[in-house]
């Protein structure tokens, strides 16, 4: 048989998760993405600092937020698990329709980790604001059908009718899930995520994707984590990014630093207005980001 380890009603500092993964001998685990993140931290550290080996876990998942491709690289380096599996699934899918299950070598190959291929008597489709299928490698929005599907919002008609729309695939009446989450597939078939409908904004009036800048603000030297939100300033909507840094450093050259190396990557437009340097990024009692925070 197996055991099940539940915290209790207290939220587990990583420290504490990680000194119970041991003295449990716990062998699959499964975490919000930044919580993962700051574990693999601490794992990392106490490798160096007292020759600590990770917790014997042969498989960690993660789910719930886009993961980053240094976040996972991290994971995999500082835990050393078997696999690494993403599972996707909002709730209105009841729950995990898509899984990317990754070995040692795999990588993402993206700004963050694949949600992978369906699970069961699922569909998917990628399509374009006409509800037409995309091409291979072309970005659109995903919607999901098939089995566990939910029947809508409860006393929310207009709510249901938007994001539960007729399947135009199905011959017996089925119904899709606009997702709001923008996606392209490979072609190997794995689902790469790209971002949120919902996270574009406009800038000077020209549309930008959140995740995109959050991916290369997150890819710079010395950066860690990585946040962009869009706010309100006295010439119109800004940009904001709040990065935690890798090491010691978060003066005003290594803020500088990052945003020479934005615009190198970037469209002006798409350069944070300011970047703040944090300690650490805001998190939700579940473990999310804290994007209201």
């Amino acid at each position: 048989g197996s055991r099940l380890l539940v915290r209790d009603d207290s939220l587990w500092t990583p420290e504490q998760t990680y000194e119970a993964l041991h003295r449990h001998g716990v062998t699959v685990a499964a975490f919000p993405p930044v919580y993962l993140q700051q574990l693999a931290e601490h794992a990392r550290r106490e490798l160096a600092e007292r020759g600590t080996a990770p917790p014997p876990v042969r498989v960690y998942c993660f789910g719930g937020d886009a993961v980053g491709d240094a976040a996972f690289e991290l994971a995999k380096a500082a835990l050393r698990p078997e696999h690494i599996i993403n599972g996707y699934g909002p709730t209105e899918t009841v729950v995990t329709p898509l899984i990317w299950k990754a070995g040692r070598e795999d990588r993402c190959g993206g700004a963050y980790a694949p949600i992978g291929l369906r699970v069961g008597d699922r569909s998917t489709h990628v399509l374009d604001g006409d509800l037409n299928p995309v091409p291979l490698g072309v970005v659109g929005e995903l919607y999901l059908g098939g089995s566990g599907l939910a029947r809508g919002y409860l006393n929310r008609p207009g709510l249901t009718a938007e994001r539960f729309v007729a399947d135009p695939f199905s011959g017996n009446g089925g119904r899709l899930y606009r997702t709001g989450d923008l996606v392209r597939q490979r072609t190997d078939g794995v689902i790469e995520y790209v971002g949120r409908l919902d996270h574009q904004v406009k800038i000077r009036g020209f549309r930008i994707e959140l995740g995109e800048v959050e991916a290369r603000l997150r890819a710079q030297e010395g950066v860690r984590e990585a946040a962009v939100v869009a706010g309100d300033g006295s010439s119109g909507k800004r940009l904001v990014g709040y990065v935690v840094p890798a090491g010691e450093e978060g003066g005003g050259a290594f803020v500088e630093r990052l945003r020479a190396g934005l615009k190198a990557a970037l469209p002006d437009y798409m350069v944070p207005a300011h970047i703040v340097v944090l300690e650490r990024l805001p998190l939700t009692p579940n473990g999310k980001l804290d994007r209201k925070a």
